[in-house]
């Protein structure tokens, strides 16, 4: 990444968010003890957060209402994924399980909600009512 006229290296690229005008950039570990995330505002990167080291990357983001979601694991037969949500100012882990990884997340507009897939085949879906996250169902279980 160029910030100014230096360089600035980051861990591996794991997955990749736009929310506004930022572009938010998911790691691994690599050869650290923590995945991060990064936001790019077009001029220079800044390390938002380092996570939990039970899990070895950031696999997916998404976003709803400047809400970004943040999906968390890796390894198989880690038993542990996460979902963080960030308002620009506060974490929060909105939900935690023992499936592997969130593979996948993205807003639904039909639904208006997040909706996660995690290794292994199952479904959860956060609805928002009323602009407000509710709580995390599961949709489908294999």
């Amino acid at each position: 990444m160029v910030n100014g006229n230096k360089y600035n290296t980051i861990k591996p690229i794991t997955s990749l968010g736009v929310m506004g005008n930022r572009l938010y950039i998911g790691t691994s570990k690599g050869d650290t003890s923590y995945s991060s995330l990064y936001s790019y505002d077009g001029k220079g990167i800044i390390k938002l957060r380092d996570f939990d080291a039970t899990y070895e990357k950031v696999s997916c983001i998404s976003s709803i209402n400047f809400n970004l979601f943040v999906g968390l694991g890796g390894n198989y037969n880690s038993g542990s994924s996460a979902i963080y949500r960030y308002d620009g100012t506060i974490w929060e882990q909105t939900l935690a399980t023992d499936y592997d990884n969130v593979e996948a997340m993205s807003y639904s507009t039909a639904r208006n909600s997040i909706v996660a897939g995690f290794r292994g085949g199952n479904v959860w879906e956060l609805p928002y009512i009323n602009n407000q996250p509710s709580s995390w169902v599961k949709i489908y279980d294999t």
